[in-house]
């Protein structure tokens, strides 16, 4: 647990359980070659992008991470698994 959830939960305060997360995104190009730039909050994990692409992606995707604030690492639950314990 980082030193702001200790220090939230020492002090009484409820630990949040969601915070707002913003994603942009843009396509450059015409409907049937384009290039797709995904812009998102935080310090994502690579394996966001990966996903995203498999996913989203009509075309090649850029996916952008630490966009528009950084909220905190984005972590994937296989990752919190592996190295966090709560």
């Amino acid at each position: 647990m980082g030193p702001a959830l200790h220090g939230a939960d020492r002090q009484g305060r409820s630990i949040p359980v969601s915070v707002a997360y913003r994603i942009q995104v843009f396509r450059f190009g015409s409907q049937n070659a384009h290039l797709t730039v995904m812009a998102l909050d935080g310090g994502v994990f690579t394996e966001y992008g990966l996903k995203l692409e498999r996913l989203l992606a009509r075309g090649p995707l850029i996916t952008l991470g630490c966009s528009n604030g950084v909220v905190t690492y984005i972590p994937t639950a296989k990752a919190v698994a592996e190295t966090w314990v709560i």
